[in-house]
């Protein structure tokens, strides 16, 4: 299993899009860093009171921050398309095959894969999080929330795997990248819209909808953010869920589709 691992992750480090990832972690920090670096000394005003006024600027701060750029959009499209590469795509580019022609089952082809995507999405984690953080501390201070930026560093590395989970299952559906990348934007967005529809409900006083919520998909995504004084452990039982049932799913799948 190590090797069948090392091998995924050397595939994995020779994609451009695995590359491209990375470059992206690295330079969303870089903005962060240099943006707050910019409003910690603006005379700019919001709501009548100066930015640096209703913002707090630190290292750890400014890691929260990239941490909320990280997760909006961009990574969850780079971790999409890196899962669907690496099954819908080489199944069909008849890589998939050859890879199973050797003495390994598809549950280990499965799991090697998904590993090796999830320890590289922890370096692109762990890249994102250094250069912030240790841009930032030297410049804006190294007071502030450190154990709420330490929660959210680490709850993210789970809420990658579910995101990785997201590309399996879809993988074992279509057979192109392309496919696997939309159909994920569109669960995302469907699940958003009914978490929003949810809330409304939830609003107007229906407790049923408000339980509904915490239990959605993009509820569990969002644990990273959940650190706090609202944190609640609904929503770390909900991402489990999802990632065992899609996982299930996508192995059920996979261990019958026909690979050419």
């Amino acid at each position: 299993m190590k090797r069948l691992i090392l091998a995924e992750m050397v595939v994995l480090f020779r994609r451009p899009t695995a590359r491209a990832m990375l470059a992206v972690s690295a330079g969303l920090a870089f903005v962060v860093v240099f943006v707050l670096g910019g409003l910690q000394g603006s005379s700019v005003q919001f709501n009548g009171k100066p930015i640096p006024e209703i913002m707090s600027f630190s290292g750890p701060d400014a890691g929260l921050w990239a941490l909320q750029l990280r997760h909006f959009f961009v990574m969850p499209l780079f971790l999409l398309t890196l899962a669907g590469q690496s099954v819908a795509g080489e199944r069909s580019s008849h890589l998939m095959r050859e890879q199973l022609v050797r003495p390994v089952s598809r549950h280990q082809m499965l799991l090697a894969k998904l590993i090796s995507l999830w320890l590289f999405s922890v370096v692109a984690l762990a890249v994102g999080g250094l250069v912030s953080v240790g841009l930032a501390s030297p410049w804006l201070g190294v007071e502030g929330p450190w154990s709420q930026w330490m929660a959210g560093f680490g709850l993210s590395v789970l809420t990658d795997l579910g995101v990785l989970a997201l590309g399996f299952v879809l993988s074992s559906f279509f057979r192109s990248t392309a496919g696997v990348v939309i159909a994920g934007l569109m669960v995302l967005g469907v699940d958003w819209g009914a978490r929003l529809g949810l809330s409304a409900l939830g609003f107007l006083g229906i407790k049923s909808a408000v339980g509904l919520n915490e239990f959605m998909l993009g509820t569990g995504l969002n644990l990273w953010s959940s650190v706090g004084p609202d944190w609640r452990w609904s929503s770390l039982v909900a991402l489990g869920l999802w990632v065992a049932a899609m996982l299930s799913v996508a192995r059920f799948r996979l261990n019958r589709l026909d690979v050419p």
